[in-house]
């Protein structure tokens, strides 16, 4: 999942993925299609943490989730005032 759940950072979230999918990319770009943390205590420093290692990881870009689902298991994903 794509997601940070249980307070995960972004680089815990995604680093087995980049690895992957760096050892197929042949040097392209890579981006990050869809991402979030709950919203709450914590959200803004999730997204400065994450972006900082994504670009240090020579990501291309990411894009945020941010839409509150509205099922009994969902989250809200939106991101909170800062």
């Amino acid at each position: 999942s794509g997601y940070a759940r249980h307070g995960e950072s972004m680089e815990a979230v995604f680093a087995d993925s980049l690895r992957e999918v760096r050892a197929l990319s042949n040097g392209k770009p890579v981006m990050i299609a869809e991402t979030g943390t709950e919203r709450g205590r914590g959200q803004a420093t999730w997204w400065r943490d994450g972006m900082a290692w994504a670009e240090n990881a020579g990501i291309a870009a990411v894009l945020c989730f941010n839409i509150d689902k509205t099922g009994p298991d969902e989250a809200r994903w939106s991101l909170s005032p800062a």
